[in-house]
């Protein structure tokens, strides 16, 4: 039966387990599209929308980061490795010392988390970057933005026989011509493969070679490929 109308929603994604509870987070490329699509994209479509279920440009960890000053590229003179983690916190956040006490509350005034749950979370999040402790910090770039990406490589790179894992999902919210309505929803677990090609590689890298090359071998006419997307 044809689709009179529908809504494709980007919004977060619960797996149902608490060890796979992820933020996502909307692809921004993709919100031009919203304005490409017309009636006649789709067969017997009337209308066709992206929307997004109230998901932020942040991830929470993300967004506590930036209240706390972190991702900051201006050069800071003091940024030396005579300063321990704690300290550039401190700094970086304007607390009166730093202790870790000190730290924490600061942190809990300026990201005003929702709940206690959310707080202590966040929280061991810091804990985890090393951002409260007393390890002497390795300075990148003379700014805290690139120190904190420094901390994060060395934290978050892929040791042997790990790979990466890719988690998309979308809801098709549809109405049929005979007014009945349905949501289907379309989910993708994609795993890299240890020594391997990365699951991002798979999913979009190798696609847009794909495409490329048969752009470069006159298979698909550029302009006319540009004129439906």
């Amino acid at each position: 039966m044809p689709i009179k109308h529908a809504n494709i929603v980007v919004s977060p994604i619960n797996t149902g387990h608490p060890a796979s509870a992820y933020e996502a987070l909307i692809h921004t490329d993709i919100i031009p599209i919203t304005a490409k699509i017309t009636s006649t994209s789709i067969i017997h479509t009337e209308s066709l929308l992206f929307t997004y279920a109230a998901t932020p440009t942040h991830t929470h960890m993300g967004t506590a980061l930036v209240d706390s000053g972190w991702p900051d590229a201006t050069e800071k003179e003091g940024l030396t490795e005579n300063l321990t983690w704690a300290e550039a916190t401190q700094r970086a956040i304007g607390a009166n010392n730093a202790s870790e006490r000190t730290l924490v509350a600061h942190i809990k005034t300026v990201c005003r988390f929702p709940d206690q749950s959310e707080s202590t979370r966040i929280i061991s999040g810091f804990h985890w970057i090393g951002l409260l402790s007393s390890e002497q910090v390795k300075p990148r770039g003379k700014n805290l933005l690139d120190t904190l990406c420094a901390q994060l490589q060395t934290l978050m790179k892929y040791e042997t026989g790990k790979h990466d894992l890719i988690m998309l999902q979308h809801k098709f919210i549809m109405e049929w011509w005979d007014g009945t309505q349905q949501i289907l929803t379309s989910t993708l677990e994609k795993h890299g493969r240890s020594g391997g090609h990365f699951a991002m590689a798979v999913t979009v890298s190798v696609p847009c070679g794909i495409a490329a090359q048969q752009v470069l071998d006159s298979i698909i006419n550029i302009l006319e490929f540009l004129r439906h997307t």
